[in-house]
Formats: C-alpha cells, sequence, structure tokens
C-alpha cells in the first residue's frame, strides 16, 4: 500500500486530491485482488479472510489520515468513519456507523442541510465526484457550527458499479472565518465609500472592468432623475458622444485613468458640461477589477474660459480696429494740416499776388474748421463714454434749425445735380426745450451723410411729432436718402465708434468713423436714438432719429439758431476795455489783434500774478484769462481775484471742453468759458453781451 502523505498549510494538515485518487485506485485493486483469489478457488474461508485483513488495513490507513473520513453503501447507510471524524462528532462509532448519511448526528437540525447532502451523494452514486462546503454541528456544550471541504467519491466493483461512496472532508473553519471577516470588511469599505460619497458635491460613479455603471451616488440622481445608466454616453450631448465614447473605450483598452469633459443632460432635458475621472482598481495581475469615477460641473468654468475668451477676442478686436482708426486719425488730421502749413508758407512768397492771396486764406481757414471738427468729435466722443457730457436744456425754434441745417448743404446739393427737400408736420411745435448744439451736430453729421453718399436722386428730410404728455414730446427726424444702400453685414457695425461700413468708404469718402457712433449716444443722452428704419442694397437707406423735448412753460426769449456778430464796422468794440491774460506770444498777438480791429482797447498779461495786479488797478470791460499759465495759474489767480474784492466780469480761456471742466471754472469764481481754438464772432458777442454789464 502507498502511504499518503499529509501536507502542512496555513497552520493546518491537509491531503492533496490526487493522493486520495491513489488510495481510491488501491479500494479498487483491493476489490480486483479478492476476485482473482477466488477464481483461483483456494478456498471461501481463505477468500473471506483476505478481504478481512484488506478492509482492515484501509480503515487503519483511513483512521490515520489527518482529515474526516468514512465509508457510505449506494444505499446511503454509514459502515465506516475515522477517529478523526468521531472525534468531531461528539459520538461514539457505534452511534454513527449504520446510521444514513444525511440522518447523520452532524446536520441532523439542518433539514436543508440533510437534503443537500441527500442529493449529492445520489449524484455520487451515478458515478460524479461531488464537492462542496458543508457546515456541521460539535455537540460540546458550545454548539460550534464547523465548516468542511466535503468530497464524495464513488468506488467501483469490477463490473463498473459503484460498490460504496469514500467521503472525506476537511476542516475549512478558519478559512470560512476569514472569509467571512473579509466580506465584513469589505462591505464596511464599501459602506465608508458610499457614505463619503454622498457628502461630496461631485457625481461619484463606479463600474465594472467592462465599463458598465454599477453604483452611483444621489448627487446623480438629483441631476439625471435616474439610479445609474450602465452607460453614461447615453446621457451624453449628441456633439460629445463619439469623443467620450472613443475616450472611455481607449482607457478601457489601455488601463490608463479617463479624463475627458463632455455636456449631460439634467432631468429637465438641458446639457451641463461636467468633467468625467476615472482610475481602475487592478489586482497583482494588474488586470483591471473595476473603476472609480467621478463627474465634476465644469458649466461655469466653461461660461468663464467663454467669456474670456470672447473677451481677448473682442480686445484684440478693438485694438486692431483702433490702429485701424489712429491710421487714419492719422490722415484725416495731417490732411488739414499739411493744407495749413503749405499754403501759410506761400502766404510768405512776395510774389503772391491780392487774388492767390485770399484764396490760400480761404484754403487755410477751410481746412483749420476741418481739423477743429475731427478734434472736436474725438474729444466729444471721449466725453460721451466717460459719462462726462451734460444736455443743456435751452428754449430754441426747431423749425428755424432745421431750415438752418438744410441751407448749409444746398451748395453741395446743387453741385452734385441732387434735390433736398424738408417736410414738417403741422403739430410740430415751434418752440422746444432740448440742447440745440447737439441736435445741429447730429443733424449734419446725419444729413451731412446722406448728401455725401448719393450720387443720384436726392435726400428727404421729414419731421414728425408725438405728444408724450402735457410737457414733453418725442421728435422723429427722418432722413431718406438715394444711396448705394447697407448690406446687413454693414449696418451691424455701422454704430461702432472708429469704424464704417467698409475700408473702401475710407478710401474713397474720408471721414473718421466717429460721427454715427458719437451722432447715436448724443441721441440716446437727449432721451432718443437713431437707427436705420430702412435700408435696401443700392437703392438707398432712412436713417430715423428720435429725442425727446420739452416745451417751454411760457413764452421765453427764443435763441437764435445762427449766432453771428455780422459783418460790423471797426467800430463794434470801440467802448471795451479788455484785459488779455495769456503766456502764449501768439495767442495775444492774435486775440489783441482781433479785438482791436474791432475798436477794443487791449492790454496784456504774461501771466496769472501780473494779471491780478493789472485788473485790481484797472476798470476793464471784461478780462479774458488763460487757465494754464506759469507762476500763477487761471484758477489761484481768479480765486485771489474774487478773494480781493474783485466784481468784474471774467472769462476763462482754454482748450478744454469738457462738461466737468466749465463746472470747475464757474466753481472757481469766473462768469463764462470760452473753448480754444476761439471762435472770433463767438469770442465779440461775448465781448459785447458785458460792455454794459
Amino acid at each position: 500500500m502507498e502511504k499518503i502523505m499529509a501536507i502542512k498549510t496555513d497552520n493546518r494538515l491537509t491531503v492533496p486530491l490526487e493522493r486520495l485518487d491513489v488510495k481510491h485506485n488501491f479500494w479498487n485493486n483491493v476489490s480486483k485482488s479478492v476476485s482473482h483469489e477466488k477464481q483461483r478457488d483456494d478456498g471461501p474461508w481463505k477468500q473471506e479472510h483476505q478481504k478481512a485483513e484488506i478492509v482492515n488495513s484501509v480503515q487503519e490507513m483511513l483512521d490515520n489520515l489527518p482529515i474526516f473520513a468514512g465509508t457510505v453503501l449506494p444505499s446511503g447507510v454509514v459502515t465506516f468513519v475515522n477517529d478523526l471524524a468521531v472525534q468531531e462528532s461528539s459520538h461514539s462509532k457505534s452511534e454513527l456507523i449504520g446510521r444514513v448519511l444525511w440522518d447523520g448526528l452532524w446536520w441532523s437540525h439542518d433539514p436543508a442541510q440533510r437534503e443537500r447532502i441527500k442529493n449529492a451523494f445520489n449524484d455520487c452514486v451515478n458515478g460524479s465526484v461531488v464537492r462542496f462546503d458543508v457546515p456541521y454541528e460539535i455537540r460540546d456544550g458550545h454548539d460550534q457550527v464547523r465548516w468542511t471541504d466535503l468530497i464524495l467519491r464513488p468506488l467501483f466493483d469490477e463490473l463498473g458499479k459503484v460498490k460504496c461512496v469514500l467521503i472525506s472532508g476537511m476542516d475549512i473553519s478558519e478559512r470560512k472565518r476569514q472569509e467571512t471577516e473579509q466580506r465584513n470588511a469589505i462591505r464596511e469599505s464599501e459602506l465608508y465609500f458610499r457614505s463619503l460619497a454622498e457628502t461630496l458635491p461631485q457625481i461619484i460613479w463606479t463600474a465594472n472592468a467592462a465599463g458598465e455603471i454599477n453604483y452611483t451616488n444621489s448627487q446623480w440622481k438629483e441631476y439625471s432623475n435616474s439610479i445609474y445608466p450602465s452607460d453614461w454616453i447615453s446621457f451624453a450631448h449628441p456633439e460629445d458622444k463619439d469623443r467620450g465614447r472613443q475616450a472611455w473605450n481607449d482607457s478601457i483598452e489601455t488601463g490608463q485613468p479617463l479624463e475627458v469633459d463632455i455636456r449631460l443632460r439634467g432631468k429637465n432635458g438641458s446639457y451641463r458640461w461636467f468633467l468625467l475621472r476615472a482610475v481602475p482598481t487592478k489586482d497583482k495581475s494588474s488586470n483591471i477589477m473595476s473603476w472609480c469615477g467621478s463627474a465634476t460641473d465644469i458649466e461655469d468654468r466653461k461660461i468663464q474660459a467663454k467669456e474670456l475668451s470672447d473677451a481677448k477676442l473682442e480686445a484684440e478686436r478693438a485694438n486692431a480696429t483702433k490702429s485701424a482708426f489712429l491710421a487714419n486719425m492719422s490722415h484725416e488730421i495731417r490732411t488739414p494740416l499739411g493744407a495749413i502749413l503749405g499754403f501759410t508758407d506761400l502766404l510768405r512768397d512776395p510774389s503772391t499776388g491780392p487774388e492767390e492771396r485770399l484764396g490760400y486764406i480761404d484754403i487755410i481757414s477751410r481746412n483749420g474748421k476741418a481739423l477743429t471738427h475731427v478734434i472736436d468729435d474725438i474729444l466729444d466722443l471721449s466725453k460721451v463714454e466717460a459719462g462726462h457730457l451734460e444736455i443743456e436744456r435751452m428754449p430754441f425754434s426747431l423749425p428755424d434749425l432745421l431750415s438752418e441745417i438744410t441751407s448749409l448743404f444746398s451748395e453741395t446739393v446743387k453741385a452734385k445735380r441732387l434735390y433736398m427737400t424738408l417736410a414738417i408736420d403741422s403739430n410740430v411745435p415751434n418752440q422746444v426745450l432740448s440742447d440745440p448744439a447737439r441736435l445741429r451736430q447730429i443733424l449734419i453729421n446725419i444729413i451731412g451723410n446722406a448728401v455725401k453718399f448719393t450720387s443720384l436722386g436726392g435726400i428727404k428730410v421729414r419731421v414728425e411729432s408725438a405728444l408724450i404728455n402735457s410737457d414733453k414730446s418725442t421728435i422723429t427726424i427722418s432722413v431718406a436718402d438715394t444711396g448705394p444702400g447697407l448690406m446687413r453685414s454693414q449696418q451691424k457695425k455701422l454704430f461702432q465708434p472708429f469704424t464704417q461700413a467698409d475700408n473702401t468708404t475710407t478710401r474713397k469718402y474720408g471721414g473718421t468713423g466717429l460721427g454715427l457712433a458719437l451722432s447715436r449716444r448724443l441721441a440716446q443722452a437727449m432721451g432718443g436714438n437713431i437707427a436705420i428704419s430702412e435700408c435696401k442694397l443700392r437703392r438707398g437707406c432712412t436713417f430715423q432719429i428720435t429725442i425727446e423735448v420739452e416745451h417751454p412753460k411760457s413764452e421765453a426769449k427764443v435763441i437764435g439758431v445762427i449766432t453771428s456778430a455780422g459783418k460790423d464796422d471797426g467800430g463794434v468794440l470801440s467802448k471795451a476795455k479788455v484785459l488779455l491774460v495769456e503766456d502764449a506770444l501768439d495767442n495775444q498777438i492774435l486775440i489783441k489783434r482781433i479785438l482791436t480791429k474791432k475798436g477794443a482797447s487791449v492790454d496784456v498779461a504774461n501771466n496769472g500774478l501780473e494779471g491780478v495786479e493789472k485788473a485790481m488797478g484797472g476798470n476793464y470791460s471784461i478780462v479774458l484769462m488763460d487757465i494754464q499759465m506759469p507762476i500763477m495759474d487761471g484758477y489761484e489767480a481768479i480765486r485771489k481775484l474774487r478773494s480781493l474784492g474783485y466784481h468784474g466780469t471774467v472769462f476763462a480761456l482754454t482748450a478744454h471742453a469738457m462738461a466737468e471742466e466749465r463746472k470747475k471754472t464757474a466753481n472757481a469764481g469766473y462768469d463764462g468759458h470760452l473753448t480754444k481754438p476761439l471762435d472770433t464772432e463767438a469770442l465779440i458777442q461775448t465781448i459785447r453781451d458785458h460792455l454794459h454789464s
């Protein structure tokens, strides 16, 4: 007989199954040997004696095995149990032998286990080897439940029939205990993970090795109103599905972490951006066992990034637009400036005749006014965008203003062989309260553009009025031309600062690109707007100007639209005595020459301190004082004069045209404000108005 060796592993004795096969083969050999001896006809007694010796030897061997062992007849009756099995049962061998296996004392209190063993035994009798784990009881006062790894093997006779069933079992209670502890630890770890996942603001999910999601925290249900999808791609935005699926498949195939941003559909059907991340859990062989991932809402981050990108693009466009504007502005400034300087040099030529000289002077004057207009547009737009523009309220005749504006363009219209009509509805009030200077500026821009861009046909100006209440009305002025019209793309950027319809407009017609932008802002400041009401390519456009006006509550003195001193003779200011406080020699010469030609007596002071001394010692009709001067500037000088009790009229001369500058000079003590470059007629009219004050 071959000896069956026991191997000690994990602090317990085990017997390799292949060694049990030797034992079982031996049992079969025993049967064959008995049959052979019987054929030799050595006598019945000797045969039975030999068989008994063999059986005793086998049973002795089974008693010495470190496992539970026994034999059972095909009927289920136990014929043998080894000592270890008896010891674990807490019963005697005689109590166990002769009992039916599934009624054994080990599992007699568990009907389910008895039925399970009976079914397994029947399978074994039919020729199958059956192996399974089964619990059993130990009656030692503690009613312990132990586990055994039970194996049922059929033993066959020489005819191939099952002679009996060999039962062997190994105590695996310690292994079961460890497995239970491991399962409990895993369960506790899973509960901890899920509790932690519920506290996080992100969506937390897990998936199996194939990528099928098997858990999500409550944040996903809150967002999507579903427990979890087997495939989160089904919730992805149609535009993101292919990209998301490709990234997920790549991670599953390569085992690399997932990171992809996609839009996921929420319970209300809308989509939000999420950053999906996942990392794999791998075994010792680096095989993926599962995935753990998160989905972080990055919608706000995406919006901010887009806003930042849009702002950057807008800044780049604005920078490019302003660069183009500066190039164009350089042209607009240098062109009249070049004419002024060039014709000034020609005036110095002694050979220049009187008629040529007068022509040159007209050219210089015209270009000087054009240059002033460009600078005024820039300053006005700066004031509007800085919020420093103030709209004045004064009475004026609206029909007179409109007639004057249209008459300004009569020569140009006639030269281009165009027509211009002005239609004023009967309900338009004659006198209104508003800012005539700003309205004049708007009309010159809009009507001037219509005249400039129209080559055939003409311009129609129509004025309407709608009563807001007893104190206010809305004035609507429509300017329709028959010019080239505008495309939709051109209309969208028409009212943006520093832009024109396109670059060809600048090359063909010139201009700063500020007129329409400034006009719209002025109209909005006056309670209205400017818009294109109708425009057809190659058929012309209609611009609609709206402003709010007030109705004068009483007959007020209406300010004339055209303010002019007329072509007075040299003695118009013969009674005026003027003190000019100005540090710039050229301005001293210019202003003094203008005033003395009109008959005024002019004294000059070179700085504020000198001006204070002369003003206090003389009897002047008016003092004209520059603001920026050395030694003592204009603000300090006026405060000094007023503190000394000077009550005469003092006007500020400054290149600053901002509304806050006017307030500043008024608060300092000045009676008025004249802006450089000086308007000669306005200067003379101002002095005339204060001759008798």
